[in-house]
C-alpha cells in the first residue's frame, strides 16, 4: 500500500516521520549481570545502568541520577531491587521493573565503591571500596552490620558463600590475596595466598565445599572451603577472567560423565574451555572469537587488562553462555554446542554509512569507525560482525536486488559480500581482476560523493572544490560543471523521475540543477550548518536532508518549503537511508545512535479525521445536555472538549439554579484528576477578566474547600497556576475593596443628609444636592432657586435683568404655572390651601423666592392648582422693614423642617439649583427670587417640592413650568 501511495501518479506527500525504534549504546564496559529469570540484562553504560530485554535487545529502563556517575551496581536475586553506587559516595536503591528510585543513603566509605554483591536471601549487601574496606548492609532494616578492615589496595571482588546458612564473605584486593570474613564473629578467619596477580573470579562447586579462583597469572587455584587450604593449582596458559560452574548432567561438549562436576573458563585467548573438577584437566575448547582478534590480543600484555573476553556468565534458564568481549559486544552461545546464537553490540562508535539489506529489507548494514561491518536484524537487534577489512570501513552500497553488498575501506580495498537465504553474509573468496578503462582528473580537491543515474548512463561527482560535475559513463566525457555553492559539496543525488540533480554543501544549502542546461532552478535554505546527506522521496517530489547540527529536514521541492524538522541526534548525522516503499527512514550519526523512522502521514490523517468526527458527535451531545438542563454531565463533557467558555456558561447556569452551589460542589467532587487540572486552567483564564472573575472565584473556592493542600501540590503545574491566580485575584480584591469604600462613603453621605435635612433634586437621571448644616447664627438660611423666563427676555422687559428669573404671566396661553399643595397631618387629616386663606392655626406654608438685586417679593396664592393672585412689584417695595423683621423673628421661632425638591425636566440641561436647610415661619407665604446665579432653563420642567416640618406635617408641591427658549 505504501509503495502504491508513493509511486503512483497521485502520490501522497509525506508530512511526518516518528522514531519507531532506536539502536543506541547500552554497554560501554564494566559489570554485566542477568536477572534471576534471565529475561533482562543489566549493563553499565557511561554514567548509568541500562536494563535490556534479552529477547528484543531493546533498552526498557534506565537507572540514572542526573549529574552523578555510577561506579558499580548489583541486582537482587529476587528480581525486586537494584542498588547502584556512585562516585559521590551515595548508594541508591531502585525498583528496576519501573525505573523508580526508592531511597538514597550514604555509603560511609571514604572512596568510591568498585564491587558489590547480594547474598542468596536478597537481604544482605556487601560493598568493596577503594579505601580497602568491606561493608555489609542490611537492606531491610537499612543499616550496615559489618565493617571489615585489613585488605590492602582496592577491593575489586566480593562474594557470599552460595549456601545462605554459611555466613561467610570472600573478598579479593590488589594484594592478590583472598580473605574470608565470618559474619557471626565479625572478623577475618582466613587469608588465602597463592596468586601473583589480581584475582578476577570465584566459583563454588555444587556442594559448596570447593572453591575455584581465577587470576591473570595464567593459573587456576582450587581451595577447600572448610579447611581454608589450597587443594590444587591448574595451569590455564592464559589470563582467566571468569569461572563458571556447570550444572550436573550438562550437555556441554566434553561433559561425558554425567556424575562428575565440570566448570568453564573464559579468558584472553577468546576461548571457552571446559574443565573437570576431579582431575583439573581441560576436556573441551571452543574458540568463540576470530583468530585475527585472538592474535591481536596475544600480542598485548594480559596483566595490563587487554583481554578478549572480559566476562562470562551462565544463563541456566536459557541453557546458554553469555560472553562479554573487550569491544563491548555480548555474545550468546548455545551450551550444548557452544555455537553462537545471538549477538548484541553494546557500542557502535561513530556511524559513517548505512543501508537496507536483504530481499525484504529486513536487515541493516552499518559502517562504523571500525574495520568490522555490522549487519543488524531489525526484528531482534541480533548483529553479525563481518571481518575482512583491516582498517575503517568508509562507505557501502547495496545492489538493486538487495543480496549483494559492496564496501570500501581506508585500507584501499573494496570487498563484495554475498547474502544467502539464511541471511548470512560471506566475502567472496575469489578475487576479481579489474582493469582501468579510463583515468581522469575530475576535481582540484577531494571527491566526497559519487552517484549513478537511474538509467546507468550518467555519473555525478561532488568535490571540496565547490563544484559538481556530470559525466558520460560510456566514454567518460565531461558533460557539464555545476557552479554555485560557496563551500565544498558533500553529497550529490539524481532524481528518480525528473531530469535534475540535487547537491548539498557545507554552505548550508541544497540546490536543484536542471540536467538540460546545467542551471540551478531551486535553492533550499534552512540548515544552519553543513548539509551532509540528501535523499529523494515520493517520486522525486520531496527531499530529506541531514546536517552537521544533528537535524533532519523534510522538504517539498515544488514549494521550497521545509515541511518538518526532526531533532533526535546530538551530533553530526553522517548518513540517511530510505527503503523501497519509503515508509521507513534510517539515520545514523556521530553520536553512535541509529534512529529508525516510520512514516505516520496516513495514520495522523486518519486520527485527525476520527478526532473531527468524534468532536462533532460530542458537540451535539453537549448541546443536547445543555438544552435538557443536564448541567452536571454537560460540564464534564465541556471540560473533555477543552471549551472553557462553554464551561463558564454552564457554571453560571448552575449557580442561577436553586441550590446551585451545592450542585456545583457535587459536580466538582466527581471530577477526575485530568478534569480537575483542566478546570484549574480554565479558572486561570476566567480570572484574567473582571467580568468573569466572580465565576472563577466561586469555582476556585469550591475546589480549595474540597481538596487538601497536599493533593493540590501534587498537580503538575500547580505552581504556575497559583501564581497566575494570586496576581489577578489581588487585583480583583483591591477593586472590590475600593467599591466597598465608595459604598461606605455613600452611606455616610446619606446618614449626614438625614441629620442635616437634605434637599434632593431628581430628574430622569435623579440628581440630589444637599447643603451643609445650618449655621449657629440666629439668621435663617434662605433656599435659593433660580428660574429663567425666556419669554420675558423675548419681550425685552427693562426692569428685570435678563439673568434674573421672573414669574411667568398666567394669562399667556403658552406659559402655565401650576402649583399643587398637598398637606397631611400625622393623624391622616388632609389640609388644603385655598387662595390667601390661612389654615392650620392661621398659618399657611409657602416658599419664598428672593431677588437680592431688585428686592422684589412676589407672593402668589393657588387655588385648584392655578395662580389666583399676585402682588404687584410696588406693593412689595412698600412693605415696611418692621414687618420684615417681625416675619424673620417668627421664622426663627418656628420649628425646623426639611425640604426636598424633585425636578423633572424634558429639556436639555438640569438647572443648577442649590438648597439649604432653613427655618421658616409656618404662616409665611412669600417667594423670594434672587439674582445671584445664572441658569440655563429647559423648555419644560416639573418641580416637586416636599417639605417636612418639625410638627410632623408633610407637604408636597409640584410646579410645572413651560417656557419658550429665547
Amino acid at each position: 500500500m505504501a509503495q502504491m501511495r508513493n509511486s503512483g501518479p497521485g502520490a501522497l506527500l509525506i508530512s511526518n516521520y516518528e522514531v519507531s525504534s532506536k539502536i543506541d549504546a547500552f554497554y560501554t564496559g564494566g559489570k554485566v549481570q542477568f536477572s534471576s529469570k534471565e529475561d533482562h540484562l543489566f549493563c553499565t553504560c557511561n554514567d548509568k545502568v541500562q536494563v535490556v530485554h534479552v529477547e528484543t535487545g531493546k533498552v526498557v529502563h534506565t537507572l540514572q541520577e542526573e549529574g552523578d556517575v555510577i561506579s558499580c551496581f548489583a541486582a537482587s536475586p529476587d528480581d525486586k531491587f537494584c542498588v547502584t553506587a556512585s562516585k559521590s559516595l551515595l548508594l541508591r536503591q531502585w525498583e528496576w521493573n519501573t525505573g523508580e528510585q526508592i531511597r538514597t543513603w550514604k555509603a560511609v566509605h571514604r572512596a568510591p565503591i568498585v564491587s558489590m554483591t547480594f547474598d542468596a536471601t536478597s537481604t544482605l549487601l556487601a560493598t568493596g571500596s577503594s579505601d580497602s574496606t568491606v561493608k555489609v548492609w542490611d537492606i531491610i532494616k537499612q543499616y550496615y552490620t559489618h565493617n571489615f578492615k585489613g585488605s590492602q589496595g582496592v577491593v575489586n571482588l566480593v562474594s557470599f558463600h552460595p549456601n545462605a546458612n554459611v555466613l561467610q564473605l570472600f573478598s579479593a584486593s590488589d594484594d592478590c590475596k583472598i580473605r574470608v570474613w565470618d559474619l557471626k564473629k565479625s572478623r577475618c578467619v582466613a587469608v588465602l595466598e597463592s596468586h601473583f596477580s589480581v584475582v578476577t573470579s570465584l566459583a563454588f562447586s555444587q556442594s559448596g565445599e570447593t572453591m575455584i579462583s581465577s587470576s591473570r597469572d595464567n593459573v587456576l587455584n582450587m581451595w577447600d572451603v572448610s579447611d581454608k587450604k589450597l587443594l590444587k593449582t591448574i595451569p590455564a596458559f592464559e589470563g582467566v577472567e571468569s569461572v563458571i560452574t556447570l550444572p550436573k548432567g550438562s550437555n556441554c561438549p566434553g561433559c561425558k560423565n554425567k556424575e562428575k562436576e565440570y566448570f568453564m573458563t573464559a579468558g584472553s585467548k577468546g576461548q571457552l574451555r571446559v574443565w573437570s573438577f576431579q582431575d583439573g584437566k581441560c576436556v573441551f575448547t571452543e574458540t568463540v572469537l576470530s583468530a585475527r582478534r585472538s592474535n591481536k590480543s596475544e600480542n598485548n600484555n594480559d596483566e595490563d587488562g587487554n583481554q578478549q573476553i572480559v566476562h562470562a556468565t551462565l544463563c541456566r534458564n536459557l541453557d546458554q553462555v553469555a560472553v562479554v568481549t573487550f569491544d563491548h559486544n555480548i555474545v550468546f552461545h548455545e551450551l550444548e554446542s557452544l555455537k553462537r546464537t545471538k549477538q548484541f553490540v553494546g557500542y557502535n562508535d561513530e556511524i559513517l554509512d548505512l543501508s537496507f539489506v536483504g530481499d525484504k529489507e529486513s536487515h541493516l548494514s552499518v559502517a562504523t569507525n571500525s574495520s568490522q561491518l555490522r549487519i543488524y536484524e531489525l526484528a531482534s537487534m541480533n548483529c553479525q560482525l563481518l571481518e575482512g577489512h583491516t582498517d575503517i570501513v568508509l562507505a557501502l552500497e547495496i545492489n538493486s536486488a538487495g543480496d549483494m553488498l559492496v564496501t570500501g575501506s581506508k585500507d584501499n580495498t573494496v570487498r563484495v559480500w554475498q547474502m544467502n537465504k539464511q541471511c548470512e553474509f560471506r566475502c567472496l573468496d575469489s578475487p576479481i581482476k579489474l582493469s582501468v578503462k579510463l583515468t581522469e582528473k575530475a576535481h582540484d580537491k577531494g571527491i566526497n560523493s559519487v552517484t549513478i543515474s537511474p538509467n546507468d548512463k550518467l555519473m555525478a561527482t561532488g568535490s571540496q572544490d565547490k563544484t559538481a560535475k556530470i559525466w558520460m559513463i560510456s566514454n567518460g566525457s565531461l558533460l557539464g560543471t555545476l557552479r554555485g555553492h560557496k563551500k565544498g559539496i558533500w553529497c550529490v543525488r539524481f532524481s528518480p523521475v525528473d531530469q535534475c540533480l540535487a547537491t548539498s554543501s557545507a554552505d548550508s544549502t541544497i540546490k536543484i540543477w536542471a540536467l538540460s542546461d546545467f542551471t540551478c532552478v531551486k535553492t533550499l535554505e534552512g540548515h544552519t550548518s553543513s548539509v551532509l546527506k540528501i535523499c529523494f522521496l515520493t517520486r522525486g517530489m520531496q527531499l530529506v536532508s541531514s546536517g552537521s547540527e544533528g537535524l533532519l529536514k523534510l522538504w517539498t521541492i515544488k514549494t521550497n518549503e521545509c515541511v518538518k524538522t526532526f531533532d533526535q541526534h546530538l551530533d553530526k548525522v553522517w548518513s540517511i537511508a530510505v527503503n523501497k516503499n519509503q515508509d521507513q527512514l534510517i539515520s545514523g550519526g556521530a553520536d553512535s545512535v541509529i534512529n529508525i523512522w516510520k512514516d505516520v502521514t496516513e495514520i495522523e490523517q486518519e486520527q485527525a479525521q476520527a478526532v473531527i468526527e468524534e468532536n462533532i458527535l460530542k458537540q451535539q451531545e453537549l448541546s443536547n445536555l445543555i438544552a435538557d438542563k443536564n448541567y452536571l454531565q454537560a460540564i464534564s463533557l465541556a471540560i473533555t472538549l477543552e471549551q472553557p467558555f462553554r464551561v463558564m456558561n454552564i457554571v453560571k447556569d448552575i449557580l442561577l439554579t436553586e441550590n446551585g452551589t451545592e450542585e456545583l460542589t457535587k459536580a466538582i467532587k466527581s471530577f477526575r484528576e485530568d478534569q480537575l487540572d483542566a478546570m484549574l486552567r480554565f479558572i486561570v483564564q476566567w480570572n484574567t477578566n473582571s467580568k468573569n472573575c466572580h465565576v472563577a472565584q466561586s469555582v476556585l473556592s469550591i475546589i480549595l474547600r474540597n481538596n487538601s493542600p497536599y493533593n493540590l501540590m501534587k498537580k503538575k503545574n500547580i505552581k504556575d497556576t497559583m501564581e497566575a491566580l494570586l496576581s489577578y485575584s489581588e487585583k480583583h480584591f483591591q477593586r472590590m475593596d475600593r467599591l466597598l469604600q465608595q459604598m461606605e462613603f455613600i452611606e455616610y453621605t446619606w446618614q449626614s443628609m438625614k441629620l442635616s435635612g437634605p434637599l434632593m433634586l431628581t430628574t430622569p437621571r435623579t440628581v440630589s444636592a444637599t447643603s451643609g448644616a445650618a449655621s449657629t447664627s440666629d439668621s435663617a438660611i434662605d433656599s435659593r432657586l433660580r428660574v429663567l423666563d425666556d419669554n420675558s427676555r423675548e419681550q425685552g422687559t427693562s426692569d428685570v435683568p435678563h439673568d434674573v428669573p421672573s414669574i411667568p404671566d398666567h394669562s399667556r396661553s403658552d406659559e402655565v404655572v401650576e402649583e399643587e399643595d398637598e398637606k397631611s397631618t400625622g393623624n391622616g387629616t388632609d389640609i388644603h390651601e385655598d387662595g390667601d386663606n390661612e389654615r392650620m392655626n392661621g398659618a399657611s406654608d409657602h416658599d419664598d423666592f428672593e431677588n437680592e438685586s431688585e428686592g422684589d417679593i412676589v407672593r402668589g396664592a393657588t387655588q385648584n392648582g392655578h395662580v389666583v393672585g399676585l402682588k404687584d412689584r410696588n406693593t412689595v417695595q412698600n412693605e415696611s422693614s418692621d414687618d420684615m423683621s417681625d416675619r424673620d423673628s417668627k421664622k426663627r421661632k418656628s420649628p425646623d423642617r426639611e425640604e426636598q425638591f424633585e425636578v423633572r425636566t424634558k429639556g436639555d440641561v438640569m438647572p443648577d439649583i442649590s438648597t439649604k436647610k432653613r427655618k421658616t415661619k409656618r404662616a409665611s407665604e412669600g417667594f423670594k427670587v434672587k439674582k445671584k446665579t445664572k441658569v440655563k432653563v429647559p423648555q419644560q420642567r416639573t418641580m416637586k417640592i416636599k417639605t417636612r416640618t418639625g410638627l410632623g406635617v408633610k407637604s408636597r408641591r409640584k410646579i410645572k413650568l413651560k417656557t419658550k427658549t429665547a
